[in-house]
């Protein structure tokens, strides 16, 4: 519950990073509060027209102006979106493996205070934030704090090899291999009586 739109918006330009001098973007077709919670944040708005069909943002021309960004929709290449990420921010999913076998730091957010952990927290593997004041120094910590990059690093690598064994390219060969391992015995036990 918060006290009004404003706040239920601002963790979600938190999320994006937002901070004094940053432009955030968003369409002047909209409540007060989005503007006003990325206001908040230090962010200088900027206003990106609107698609005449739909009346949502324009996300083609936020593109088009705005290199380094990358439109994920629902046919996008996750695992070129975690390779191209400097880290990877979860609530909590299969994408947190995906960002472990590529190597990518991971933060892990549990605002809603979850019990059990996730996984990628329990073992290691991920920075966990349970409020939303602590992403942008977990942000900096993933990307710059070497003590942690380092142990985070250490606790993937054990991750991987636990949860996807070896990284040799000849996983299908080993499971086509335990196929028709199990193939043969089934047929001499079946031989057999």
């Amino acid at each position: 519950m918060t006290r009004s739109m404003t706040d239920t918006v601002l963790p979600a330009w938190a999320i994006a990073v937002i901070s004094k001098g940053d432009e955030a973007i968003t369409t002047p077709i909209t409540f007060a509060a989005t503007a006003n919670a990325a206001v908040y944040c230090g962010g200088k708005l900027v206003f990106a027209d609107i698609r005449e069909d739909t009346l949502n943002i324009d996300v083609r021309e936020i593109a088009r102006r705005y290199k380094q960004v990358i439109l994920h929709g629902s046919r996008e290449d996750t695992a070129r979106l975690l390779a191209l990420s400097d880290v990877v921010i979860i609530l909590s999913s299969t994408v947190g493996i995906e960002a472990a076998l590529l190597d990518k730091p991971i933060i892990c957010i549990n605002i809603a205070n979850q019990e059990p952990d996730s996984i990628y927290v329990s073992r290691g593997v991920a920075i966990e934030v349970r409020k939303m004041d602590q992403l942008i120094p977990a942000i900096k910590d993933a990307l710059y704090n070497e003590e942690v990059r380092t142990r985070l690093a250490e606790a993937r690598k054990k991750f991987v090899y636990d949860q996807a064994y070896i990284q040799d390219g000849q996983a299908l060969k080993r499971v086509a291999d335990l196929i028709i391992h199990m193939i043969e015995e089934s047929r001499r036990a079946r031989i057999a009586t």
